[in-house]
């Protein structure tokens, strides 16, 4: 390498980057021909600056918008500064290194100029406070709706789950409508006609429809774009990009922010845009339900905006054969809040059944949690975790003889004892797990010993009755076969005959008559017989206080004239215990009461307040 090589080296760099080496140069061709070491430095760089140009081509044609929309947002942010760009954009592009590294800013300042202009620079970026206007122009659209609600894991490693699925139509004409299935079965649908003033309320698993004039606001209460805007109104997190359905989306949280109708304590929301349209393509809370134990996560997503929606699908579409009745109102009563609190935290005193040996040592067995989404599948875990049990009949001389004759002296115990200790073992059963349990029978089967003993010594205390009732339906269900329906008809039978006689001597009727007596409705197989009951529960609804369950007393006749199996009703409602755990004590008569948490009331208002009469 000669001393002359350096300088022309610099020479060829400069020429390069300005443009294809001038190799008629006289000095520079002179150089070149007689050195092989500078020939071979100019072809690296002719290849890479080659190299470099390919992959420059691709952003190249996209560098004018680029720069354009930058001078544009520059210029947004101070208008009053007039720069001339042109020329001296023009001048630094004349050199292609000077080209890429300019292209890099752009694409570094396109990242961050959204947030820092408040523009969209390169048409991919959300402009938030743009969304509520772009909501605003939004006519008619529709969207899903889905509630997941769970109870947690409860022992012994099972956790409760229900799923809804809601339709939702808006138009800014017809009014709205939605459609609400439970695992894939419709099972409401309710429309807010605008032009008509009006409601209307289907319900296709009762056969009958409801209709009530009504001024109505024009926007429905549960409008999502009310709700979106409440989310950016608040000091939200931006969660950057994802893909949702093949959609690129850019999102943001908030905490603690209400959405929709189901309100929720420490909520967390997520809000999910479309980033070419910016309108929402998911919205979504989660947390647990006010006052309550159980966990909801609500998504609303497969948002249509501004598609065609006709009057038509505004006509509500009433199957013939259905049967119109009165609107339904809410008229249950809402336990005192501090009752109600009480009562989710019922503590059980067990000290009785530890002192005299009736507490086992045998455990619960843990297992993986397993969550159980839906009536169904509640019920048939359940069914499978019982039908491991040992058969009552099978244990009850044993267990009699050898557990309670030796621990309790059973000739000598008092009624009062025996009923006292038979629901706390009833208790047990429960807080070990109850149904879903494998070892819990245990405590049920003692208890119902007890009781069983308690009403052989004194058959016509109707409250004794009730508890034995009870006890029987904890450990037992209707697809328990004929150990539930054939001993449960027959001790409800034998109450009701008494329940009538003491009437028709003068006793006034109370509610616990109501409860026992409505349990015969499914437990009889006969029309005949279940229309007698329903006969008798009517004529006497005002003496008894339970006017309130006239509508119900009603279906209860339409459907009792036909012959089969138990009829699906409730007389109770819980205010201790919630959906979807409330699914595990489905499949009983409708006077089960359930573990003492429960805490139920009867599911109408009782007139005049009955006095309560457990032990009658």
């Amino acid at each position: 390498m000669s001393k002359d090589c350096g300088r022309i080296r610099d020479e060829i760099a400069g020429l390069i980057t300005d443009g294809a080496p001038n190799r008629e140069a006289p000095e520079l061709r002179q150089h070149l021909d007689s050195c092989p070491a500078c020939r071979d430095y100019l072809r690296a760089l002719q290849q890479e600056d080659a190299l470099l140009g390919e992959h420059f081509a691709t952003l190249e044609a996209d560098m004018a918008q680029r720069q354009e929309r930058l001078w544009q947002a520059l210029e947004h942010v101070n208008p009053t500064k007039q720069t001339h760009t042109t020329f001296v954009w023009r001048g630094i592009m004349r050199n292609q290194l000077s080209k890429i590294a300019i292209a890099a800013t752009i694409v570094i300042a396109a990242g961050v100029g959204i947030h820092h202009f408040g523009g969209r620079l390169d048409g991919t970026s959300v402009a938030w406070a743009g969304v509520d206007e772009k909501l605003s122009q939004v006519h008619d659209y529709f969207y899903r709706e889905r509630e997941i609600d769970s109870s947690g894991v409860k022992m012994p490693g099972f956790e409760f789950r229900s799923e809804w699925e809601t339709w939702w139509y808006y138009s800014s004409i017809f009014g709205h409508r939605w459609d609400k299935y439970r695992a894939k079965e419709l099972i409401s649908q309710y429309y807010v006609l605008l032009k008509k003033q009006q409601c209307v309320w289907i319900h296709p698993d009762e056969k009958t429809f409801s209709c009530r004039p009504e001024q109505l606001p024009e926007t429905a209460p549960l409008d999502p774009a009310g709700q979106i805007r409440q989310i950016l109104a608040e000091s939200y997190v931006k969660l950057g990009r994802t893909t949702i359905d093949g959609v690129l989306v850019e999102g943001v949280e908030v905490q603690g922010q209400k959405v929709g109708s189901v309100r929720l304590d420490n909520a967390v929301s997520r809000l999910w845009v479309n980033v070419e349209t910016e309108l929402p393509v998911w919205l979504e809370a989660e947390g647990k339900i006010h006052n309550s134990e159980t966990y909801a996560r609500v998504i609303w997503d497969k948002f249509q905006w501004n598609v065609n929606l006709t009057e038509a699908d505004f006509t509500p579409a009433i199957p013939t054969g259905f049967t119109q009745k009165d609107w339904p109102t809410d008229n249950t009563r809402t336990p005192d809040l501090a009752v109600a609190s009480a009562q989710k935290n019922v503590m059980v005193d067990f000290r009785p059944l530890q002192e005299l040996g009736l507490l086992g040592s045998d455990q619960t067995p843990t297992q993986p949690p397993v969550a159980l989404t839906g009536l169904e599948e509640i019920h048939a875990a359940r069914d499978e975790v019982m039908s491991h049990w040992p058969k009552y009949a099978d244990l009850r001389d044993s267990l009699r003889q050898q557990e309670l004759d030796r621990k309790l002296n059973l000739k000598s115990s008092s009624v009062e004892k025996l009923v006292q200790l038979g629901v706390l073992l009833r208790e047990k059963y429960w807080d070990v797990g109850g149904d879903f349990s494998p070892a819990s029978y245990r405590y049920g089967y003692l208890a119902r010993v007890l009781l069983e003993i308690a009403h052989e010594r004194q058959p016509n205390d109707l409250g004794i009755g009730d508890e034995l009732a009870e006890t029987i339906m904890s450990t037992q269900t209707m697809s328990s076969g004929p150990a539930f329906w054939d001993v449960l008809r027959e001790l409800r039978d034998a109450q009701f005959r008494q329940v009538r006689a003491e009437v028709d001597k003068g006793r006034r009727p109370v509610w616990e008559d109501f409860a026992r007596v409505s349990d015969l409705v499914n437990l009889y197989r006969e029309p005949a017989e279940r229309l007698a009951v329903i006969d008798w529960l009517t004529g006497h609804a005002q003496a008894g206080g339970w006017t309130a369950y006239g509508e119900l007393l009603e279906w209860m006749r339409t459907a009792a004239a036909q012959p089969g199996a138990g009829l699906g009703y409730s007389i109770y409602r819980p205010t201790g215990s919630e959906y979807p755990e409330e699914f595990r004590y489905g499949g009983r008569l409708p006077s089960f009461r359930g573990p003492q948490k429960r805490a139920v009331v009867p599911s109408r208002p009782l007139q005049p307040a009955p006095v309560q009469q457990p032990n009658q």
